[in-house]
């Protein structure tokens, strides 16, 4: 397989979407109380169309033959400063998703080689993502690169 890695343009949100629904869903089945599914494609449309018209936003495709693999969404901004914390530049991962079918091939490390140089050249001290805490596959891969666990998000739900 020989993928193509390109940022996207409006003419890519079909494959967004198409890839998004494979985490939507997912998601939905582990957290139904708070990921919806199924989505209205028309909005997930245009929340993309939105992402995609701004500088801060980028979301990146793994292409082979015009069908996307996996893509990746995020977006440079600021720590929240006070005084207990100092702010930082960073890079926040929102999204990462390689389709099974091609998991294992080298497009998930070819994304954070992206986000890499883009933080690198906005001069962000940091790259953050979240994960679920049953996703210890994806937890693994990141540790491999170089990710250390800092915090864990615990919910009690009334």
């Amino acid at each position: 397989m020989t993928f193509e890695f390109h940022e996207a343009k409006t003419e890519h949100i079909a494959e967004l979407i198409r890839l998004n629904d494979f985490i939507q869903k997912q998601h939905a089945e582990g957290d139904p109380a708070h990921f919806r599914y199924p989505l209205d494609k028309e909005k997930v449309r245009r929340f993309f169309n939105r992402v995609l018209d701004t500088d801060n936003n980028h979301i990146f495709l793994a292409i082979e033959n015009k069908k996307a693999g996996g893509y990746v969404w995020f977006e440079k901004g600021m720590s929240f400063r006070s005084p207990f914390t100092f702010q930082k530049s960073q890079i926040l991962v929102h999204h990462i998703f390689v389709h099974a079918d091609y998991r294992r091939c080298g497009i998930a490390k070819r994304f954070f080689d992206i986000i890499g140089k883009a933080a690198q050249a906005q001069d962000c001290e940091e790259i953050i993502l979240n994960t679920y805490i049953k996703n210890i596959g994806a937890q693994a891969f990141f540790q491999s690169i170089g990710f250390e666990p800092t915090k864990l998000a615990m919910k009690r739900v009334l």
